[in-house]
């Protein structure tokens, strides 16, 4: 049992120590979470306040707060410990602070900002007469300065140096670490004037339009601007203008000089306003002036119902200088320009219109007689040409004809009429041989239908009567004179032509006749006719008892059809062909025994 004490447990201590343990880990913790609570509702609370003014005015918006590099703003929470706090403002003296920030608000109140000053250097050559400079916080403005250099709080500025004829402005911005410079050196110079005319005035103007100066000659301009410009002057209503190349830093001159000579202009008829290349009216006609520049000078003249005109005029010095002019009519004008116009894009019928209507305004006037002349000859060397082109060369003879009897010169008429001239005869030999041909063909296409034709002569004969006059004559002569004929054929198959075939029955034989009358001319007409003889055979055919029937046949009397050609068959042949002809001849009424 000793032994067993001796092994012993754990002094009490150690057992009570071991049984409370969790309870002081539990204590622990409760402390630490309410440290951890305590920390952040106090750290909730710790802000840092402050306002700021630049020299006593607030400028909290405009101004820059950090904390350790870190922007803030009034009210931010701040973390605990040391700090360094800087406050900055555009126009203002940056202020840096060290801080150490422990629980709760810390309230830095109101600081102040001292104004932020920089050099601002300003030259001006030559001096400026007035020299402004303008900024929010400080303003200035000198006279005939040649500049300033001076500290300036820092901002953005605006310096302008003014001259008597020249002005620039220029911004600049002042800050505290830097020197703002700015120089003005204009090329400026000074123009005297001069002018050989008392009276006489002048306006100096640069190449943008704007006005430098204005006045009376003589006169001396200061601080104009180094370049081109422009000088008007006036005297008694005339103006010269000159352009002067002004060079800086020297006295430039210019003289002007309004050099006269007289003009005297005159109208048919008179009562013209005259005005002068400006527009200026200076009076009507008969007009005297006794006071205008030398030079070419432009006049215009205008007057109700006539045209409207400009005339130039060469004016010498001293000297009285004269013009005479006629006014056109507007009517003549109008009706001029309107030939003009429509000849020239090839209506010649308006033009021709038109140059007669001038005529009216204005008789005898030599242009207008030329354009009708022109529209005349024109229009008649169209017409011939689209006539010549139709094969009409007569009717294209007398249009080359009439045009050169307007344009008696023109070459194209003449060429063109004698081209006419030639086609026309070409044409009228191949009609007159075309012509000659057609009586033949008609007469040789009649025999062609006619069987045994060809067995017997053909003959001619020709006459001045008319063709259709001299048709009618021989059917009357076929028809009403014994033996007579039977016409069976009287037409006409072509124009001009006209044709007759007729038949004879006799005792023993019967003839016929082919006539064709052609005219080949106005006083030509040409007969063809052929006389064919037949013998008559006549037969009985016996068909049966009781049937009999007679034919009749008709023989050419020719010795091909008949060998033996007896006394009476020549005698019949002769008899026939004298027989028609002798009635042809008595038609035409040409003696019977003539043969032609």
């Amino acid at each position: 049992m000793s032994e067993t004490r001796s092994s012993s447990p754990e002094p009490r201590f150690r057992q009570w120590l071991r049984g409370i343990r969790p309870l002081l880990w539990w204590l622990v913790l409760v402390l630490i979470l309410f440290g951890i609570r305590t920390h952040q509702r106090l750290s909730e609370r710790t802000r840092l306040t402050f306002s700021v003014t630049l020299q006593g005015r607030p400028v909290q918006l405009e101004t820059t707060a950090l904390l350790d590099g870190r922007q803030i703003v009034r009210g931010d929470r701040v973390p605990l410990g040391k700090h360094t706090l800087t406050i900055s403002h555009p126009k203002g003296v940056t202020v840096t602070t060290n801080l150490f920030i422990w629980y709760g608000e810390r309230d830095l109140g109101e600081i102040d900002l001292q104004r932020g000053m920089g050099t601002l250097a300003i030259q001006t050559e030559p001096n400026a007469t007035t020299l402004s400079i303008r900024g929010p916080d400080f303003s200035l403005i000198l006279s005939n300065s040649t500049g300033m250099t001076s500290s300036v709080p820092t901002d953005h500025y605006v310096i302008e140096a003014k001259y008597q004829h020249w002005a620039e402005s220029a911004e600049t911005t002042v800050t505290s670490d830097a020197v703002a410079k700015m120089r003005f050196a204009p090329k400026l110079g000074a123009l005297q004037l001069t002018c050989n005319q008392s009276g006489a005035s002048f306006q100096l103007i640069q190449t943008d339009g704007r006005t430098l100066e204005a006045g009376d000659f003589p006169a001396t301009v200061a601080d104009v601007p180094e370049g081109i410009c422009r000088l008007l002057a006036w005297h008694q209503g005339n103006q010269l203008e000159r352009a002067i190349d002004l060079k800086a830093r020297t006295t430039n001159t210019a003289s002007i000089e309004f050099l006269y000579g007289a003009a005297v202009l005159e109208t048919e008829p008179s009562g013209a306003s005259v005005a002068l290349a400006d527009g200026r009216g200076v009076g009507t006609t008969p007009l005297r002036m006794s006071q205008v520049l030398v030079g070419e000078r432009t006049f215009r003249l205008r007057k109700d119902g006539y045209e409207t005109i400009s005339v130039a005029l060469s004016i010498v010095l001293d000297k009285t200088n004269s013009i005479r002019t006629n006014l056109t009519n507007i009517n003549f004008a109008q009706a001029i320009d309107t030939a003009r116009r429509s000849l020239a894009a090839g209506d010649y019928d308006r033009a021709f219109a038109s140059a007669s209507d001038a005529l009216m305004s204005k008789a005898g006037d030599g242009e207008a007689m030329a354009l009708k002349n022109e529209a005349a000859g024109r229009k008649n060397i169209r017409q011939g040409e689209a006539l010549g082109n139709r094969g009409d060369y007569a009717a294209a003879i007398k249009s080359m004809e009439s045009a050169l009897a307007a344009l008696p010169e023109n070459a194209t008429a003449k060429s063109l009429l004698a081209d006419f001239q030639r086609r026309e005869q070409e044409q009228m030999e191949k009609l007159r041989q075309e012509r000659a041909g057609r009586p033949q063909k008609a007469f040789e296409d009649t025999l062609a239908k006619v069987k045994d034709s060809d067995l017997f002569e053909s003959h001619e004969l020709t006459t001045t009567k008319p063709a259709r006059e001299v048709q009618a004559g021989i059917v009357n002569q076929l028809r009403g004179v014994v033996p007579n004929f039977q016409i069976v054929l009287a037409d006409s198959p072509a124009a001009e032509i006209y044709r007759i075939e007729a038949r004879q029955e006799f005792f023993g034989g019967s003839r016929s006749c082919v006539i064709i009358v052609g005219q080949l001319g106005n006083d030509e007409t040409r007969i063809l006719f052929k006389v064919l003889e037949y013998k008559t055979h006549h037969s009985l055919n016996v068909q049966g008892l009781l049937n009999l029937t007679a034919s009749v046949e008709h023989i050419p009397v020719h010795p091909s059809r008949i060998p033996e050609m007896t006394d009476k068959l020549k005698a019949q042949v002769e008899e026939g062909q004298s027989l028609v002809r002798n009635r042809i001849l008595r038609a035409i009424g040409q003696p019977q025994n003539e043969k032609r």
